[in-house]
């Protein structure tokens, strides 16, 4: 049973019902299908295999993460997705081959159980190489968008930014799991990849 946060006071926050409704109307069209489920209380590292922790290690040669605003790094977001025609044997969907628009209304969220963030893999001189958004909604945090540049995906960008990711859920929110779609609506290389960093296929129950 995975708890959304209905029952979270959000009445000075203008956008957290909306937020709730939206994201847990994605949420009740997958309950109990078998999602690529990321269970958080486990040492993270020592779940993972011997080539995703060297992957890690690699990438903090190269990068650091953080969590970063979406309307200052437009053209880098546009760069990242369009530095390759396809991915997983399917071409670019037209929505990642238009340059993104700036963010005009962030939503007004309690930031607590539910909170829309961006994080991101940079290189040394600051260039955004990878990114996620990511939807925290109570107790699971699900990954709405992932992608790097293609000349960072062997330096380990995106196993470090999966790190990253859990590392910044388990210190700074309530989020028990993490989602990545599923393992099976999916090309063998990123069920691979998905599986490499921890994720496994679970059916999940929802509290509304």
């Amino acid at each position: 049973m995975i708890d959304l946060g209905y029952q979270f006071e959000c009445n000075t926050f203008p956008d957290c019902k909306a937020y709730l409704e939206k994201w847990s109307s994605w949420c009740f069209e997958h309950e109990r299908q078998p999602l690529a489920i990321l269970p958080l209380w486990y040492d993270y590292r020592n779940i993972i295999d011997g080539k995703s922790r060297n992957m890690i290690k690699k990438a903090t040669r190269y990068y650091y993460y953080q969590v970063f605003n979406y309307n200052y790094h437009l053209d880098e977001i546009y760069q990242i997705n369009t530095s390759l025609p396809e991915r997983q044997g399917k071409p670019m969907s037209p929505s990642y081959l238009t340059r993104p628009s700036a963010i005009q209304k962030p939503d007004v969220l309690c930031l607590t159980q539910h909170r829309y963030v961006f994080i991101g893999g940079f290189n040394a001189d600051g260039v955004l190489k990878a990114y996620c958004a990511l939807a925290i909604l109570g107790e699971i945090g699900i990954l709405n968008t992932i992608i790097g540049h293609c000349d960072s995906l062997s330096h380990g960008i995106m196993n470090g930014l999966i790190d990253y990711i859990v590392s910044y859920l388990k210190t700074t929110t309530g989020v028990k799991y993490l989602n990545y779609l599923d393992l099976i609506n999916c090309g063998p290389g990123l069920k691979a990849f998905k599986e490499s960093v921890g994720f496994r296929s679970m059916s999940c129950q929802f509290v509304y």
